[in-house]
């Protein structure tokens, strides 16, 4: 999603650096813990967050030259 303003922009940033430093303090809870299932799904989420991509969609997504129609039939396709 585009947002426009520098409020919005900075606001933005911030959630999203402070959303992947909690999802990475959850990770290392989970894994001192010991809860190896928890743990794998909490790194996978960390992981979601910090390159803010699913982890069903292809990194051809990063590429701004791409049409979505061509993107799209490569995730369907499950490249």
């Amino acid at each position: 999603m585009k947002l426009e303003g520098l409020s919005l922009m900075s606001d933005m940033v911030f959630i999203t650096q402070s959303a992947g430093r909690l999802m990475r303090a959850l990770f290392e809870i989970v894994l001192k813990r010991g809860w190896a299932q928890l743990a794998e799904k909490a790194l996978n989420l960390s992981n979601i967050v910090t390159k803010r991509m699913w982890s069903v969609q292809t990194p051809l997504r990063q590429f701004t030259g791409l049409s979505n129609d061509i993107v799209k039939r490569v995730e369907e396709k499950e490249l």
